[in-house]
């Protein structure tokens, strides 16, 4: 899929060939049709919403097979590899943190905040999820951290639910960026989703866009370089309670994004 961003005649996701296609997911499209929902358009931006389109680095083969970290290695473009190999063998240090070290990971979250402009969330929130999820399921979260002698440059957050993985946030320092302390966490919780049985480590949203100028393409091309597969998933879709009150609402947000 990263070959074809600004490749000419591909404009959008739904341009590319479909590899494959879920009969229970369609059938469940139709249903909600019927049912009177309609689906909701987040648009290229995925500003609003949840992104219908998203990336899955596949840990298993195509009959379930549990894959090794080799195996997923071999989807990654050659760069991506070789900065994750270059990663391993440096001085980095990946810890697992508990709930008290999840302002180092803030520190680190709000610095990647301010660098790529956006609003972030606050302390409280990372640490009530962290104590919440793991007091429901032992486990089920995970904070990666890594170090090189005793400065944090990268950590992360993974949630895991039965043979499903979720990399939900992820944040970076901006010094000693040619370790590449992202992609060796990235390595990291690709052995333990594999550890743990897992199908595949979901890595979040992409834009349906291909234009290379979009300036969500930079976020497609990083995640695919790990050899994501992109997956379309059902997507937001709404039910009108309350006709009038809807579309007083709609044409709000539609207001608002002027």
């Amino acid at each position: 899929m990263r070959k074809n961003l600004g490749k000419e005649g591909f404009t959008q996701l739904a341009d590319l060939e479909l590899k494959s296609s879920s009969a229970q997911a369609l059938a469940l499209n139709d249903a909600l049709l019927d049912l009177g929902f309609t689906k909701e358009d987040v648009g290229l931006d995925f500003g609003a919403g949840q992104p219908e389109f998203v990336a899955r680095v596949a840990l298993q083969d195509e009959g379930g097979n549990q894959l090794d970290v080799e195996q997923v290695m071999a989807s990654y473009s050659a760069t991506t590899r070789n900065e994750t190999r270059k990663a391993l063998k440096s001085t980095l240090e990946i810890e697992v943190g508990d709930t008290s070290d999840m302002a180092r990971f803030h520190a680190l979250y709000n610095h990647t905040a301010d660098r790529q402009e956006f609003t972030g969330r606050p302390l409280g929130y990372f640490e009530t999820m962290h104590r919440v999820l793991n007091e429901a399921v032992p486990g089920s979260c995970t904070l990666y951290i890594a170090s090189n002698e005793g400065v944090d440059l990268a950590a992360s957050i993974v949630i895991r639910s039965s043979n499903l993985a979720w990399y939900l946030y992820g944040a970076s320092s901006s010094e000693q960026r040619k370790i590449f302390a992202p992609k060796a966490i990235m390595n990291r919780m690709v052995e333990d989703s594999i550890a743990a049985g897992c199908r595949y480590l979901d890595q979040g949203g992409v834009s349906a866009t291909l234009d290379k100028e979009h300036h969500l393409s930079g976020l497609t091309k990083f995640k695919t370089n790990t050899g994501r597969d992109i997956v379309q998933t059902n997507g937001e879709w709404d039910l009108a309670l309350n006709k009038p009150l809807a579309w007083a609402f709609e044409k709000y947000m539609n207001w608002r994004k002027k």
